[in-house]
């Protein structure tokens, strides 16, 4: 499920990763935000009442965290259309509390751009070792994951983008299913690789307003191959700025088919439905800051499945201020 605590605007709106009078140098910005978060399912680990049945579902748990926004590029070339880039990553691209990326952006002459990095968690997310402890605490682990990235925007100038993602997911100390589930317990295994490929197209509605559809096709092969799994979805966003004032609102769906039986849930083969809605809002020269920036965000995400026990909903409310330079 994705959290997101911020998106600009004005960049995607603009679809560039330049600044609009490129210079050479180095450039950047830092931030810090704080996000409310809530979770209701059985995978959250701040949950820590036990569960008596694998057809209960845990109540909502709530948590406030820091965000750290921060990136530091280096622009060279003639034209200084080349870009080097360290800094977070804030959209969950991949899972983690706290996500590492260091990448190359570059613009051509038909205005496309290029962008490719490397994705690491470095404060990595918690799951449990086993979900299916019945009456007992469950212990918690942690998923690593890393990855690397593609997006081609303005592919020759037109509307058209593709962007492609190829990671790979750690259980450190994966368990399932080995305290109440009978049977070949390796297909429980979560850990895998997978990738994800998207397809956008950006209509201008106005000088200052974009809708941009986008479809994606993703696959990921776990270890267990009852979490083996293909994924079809969509997303629509919408962005307008008004002077220095910018608005999105973003939606997507995602159906899953899971391959194989599940025997956690008498070899029920797993679907699932995955749907959310965000609204973003960006203020520039915050206050008559210059290169001061406001960042807000409120998200809601839901997951239905045909087995009850892994359905989750989540809120999130997040703000921030960055500063660039």
């Amino acid at each position: 499920m994705k959290k997101l605590i911020a998106l600009s605007i004005a960049a995607a709106c603009s679809s560039q990763a330049f600044a609009e009078t490129p210079e050479t140098g180095f450039g950047g910005e830092v931030g810090l935000g704080m996000s409310y978060f809530s979770s209701d399912g059985n995978f959250n680990t701040a949950n820590e009442n036990q569960l008596k049945s694998s057809d209960e579902k845990l109540g909502a748990e709530a948590e406030i965290n820091p965000e750290l926004i921060g990136e530091l590029n280096y622009t060279f070339g003639q034209e200084a259309n080349h870009q080097v880039f360290i800094g977070t990553n804030n959209e969950e691209v991949i899972q983690g509390d706290l996500t590492l990326e260091l990448g190359y952006r570059t613009e051509f002459a038909d205005e496309s751009s290029l962008e490719v990095s490397y994705l690491t968690s470095i404060v990595n997310e918690e799951t449990w070792k086993d979900p299916y402890v019945l009456n007992a605490k469950r212990e918690i682990t942690e998923i690593s994951e890393s990855g690397f990235a593609l997006e081609y925007a303005n592919i020759a100038g037109s509307p058209f983008a593709v962007d492609a993602l190829y990671y790979t997911s750690d259980v450190e100390d994966e368990q399932s299913g080995q305290t109440e589930v009978p049977g070949d317990i390796n297909t429980l295994k979560r850990s895998g690789s997978g990738f994800e490929i998207g397809v956008a197209y950006e209509v201008g509605l106005t000088f200052d307003s974009v809708l941009v559809p986008r479809l994606t096709y993703g696959n990921y092969s776990a270890d267990g191959k009852a979490f083996s799994n293909t994924s079809f979805g969509g997303e629509l966003t919408y962005m307008k700025m008004v002077d220095n004032h910018g608005f999105g609102v973003q939606a997507y769906y995602n159906s899953i088919s899971f391959d194989d039986a599940n025997i956690a849930f008498d070899d029920v083969k797993r679907s699932d439905s995955e749907y959310g809605i965000a609204a973003l809002y960006e203020y520039e020269e915050f206050m008559g800051w210059e290169d001061v920036k406001f960042l807000g965000l409120a998200g809601y995400d839901t997951l239905t499945s045909n087995i009850k026990f892994y359905e989750e909903t989540e809120y999130q409310i997040g703000a921030a201020l960055t500063y660039s330079f």
